[in-house]
């Protein structure tokens, strides 16, 4: 995969489950009590836009805070070293949400938002947005957007420091132990707290997500290392890590198929573009071969159409950028 740490966070973080249990043990005593946990309501949208993709995903929720609308914003930052420019980030995530929200006549509600560091040096830079600007007098200040986030950083946690016996427990656990020197401690500790949630049928469903996360970040281990890991808690769960290991083959096998696909759409696409340059307006189309080649599907799709329907050849280089 591109990103499994997106796909991780994203599939784990979308369980309401693991999202109240996430709050009861690691909110703030300060929020703990003003914001209802009981009643929270997971946000379809997402306000990652196509810069920070790489480096953050999200998953949003609705809650009540002393009765008033808020937004609870779980960042989750994969980069393995922190970024001086977070809050600047943050802050055009933050505005995305409200225009969004604005527009939708939402007008009076507020935004928490919750960075989850996975990185492998510590976190070393300041909460608020102040911390990353220039320093001013004191009467400047006022000026300044400022605000301060929520940091939850992985890579300072011990063993000690992960709280709660929950399913978020299993999150941090494994989520740690890819940057971990105790991998295999960390694991085993996981599938420990997977199996008796499983008894009480509190981690259903969960066990499958973080062996494809472990297998797919672990390139250091093989299958039949995870087998033996596994196995160790439970010789049924280590049996079905190789139902798992065949099921991401074979979806690597159709994913493969499926850009192979894309790929041939492509370059057929290209060879009808440059033919259509060359028939209709009588240009050599080697200026734009290579520009067609930056392009992915929809957009040659789109240039196609528009090739085809406009009347002169200028109209494509606001297309070709």
């Amino acid at each position: 995969m591109k990103n499994p740490h997106d796909r991780f966070f994203k599939e784990s973080l979308s369980r309401t489950d693991m999202v109240t249990d996430f709050l009861e043990n690691y909110l703030p005593d300060r929020l703990s009590g003003i914001i209802d946990i009981g009643n929270i309501r997971i946000q379809k949208d997402s306000f990652v836009d196509k810069k920070m993709n790489e480096f953050f995903s999200d998953v949003v929720y609705k809650v009540k805070c002393k009765g008033k609308n808020a937004y609870l914003c779980f960042l989750f930052e994969h980069k393995s070293y922190p970024d001086s420019d977070v809050s600047i980030q943050l802050l055009k995530y933050m505005v995305s949400l409200w225009e969004l929200k604005i527009k939708q006549n939402e007008k009076k509600f507020l935004i928490i938002p919750l960075l989850i560091y996975h990185g492998k040096a510590k976190w070393n830079i300041g909460l608020k947005l102040i911390d990353c600007i220039e320093e001013f007098p004191d009467e400047l200040n006022l000026f300044l957007p400022d605000f301060e986030y929520l940091l939850y950083d992985l890579s300072s946690y011990s063993k000690e420091e992960i709280k709660g016996y929950g399913i978020v427990r299993v999150l941090f656990e494994v989520l740690k132990s890819t940057y971990s020197d105790d991998f295999k401690y960390r694991l085993i500790t996981a599938i420990e707290v997977l199996e008796r949630l499983e008894k009480e049928n509190k981690g259903i469903d969960y066990f499958e997500v973080v062996i494809r996360y472990v297998l797919d970040v672990k390139e250091d281990m093989n299958v039949v290392d995870i087998i033996d890991i596994v196995s160790q808690i439970s010789s049924v769960k280590g049996g079905k890590v190789m139902t798992i290991a065949d099921k991401l083959k074979q979806e690597g096998r159709e994913e493969g198929r499926e850009e192979g696909r894309k790929e041939g759409r492509k370059e057929e696409l290209i060879k009808v573009i440059l033919k259509v340059l060359v028939t209709k307006y009588g240009i050599s189309p080697v200026k734009y071969k290579e520009k067609l080649k930056e392009k992915d599907l929809v957009e040659l799709e789109i240039i196609f159409e528009k090739v085809l329907s406009m009347e002169n050849i200028s109209e494509l280089d606001k297309y070709m950028k």
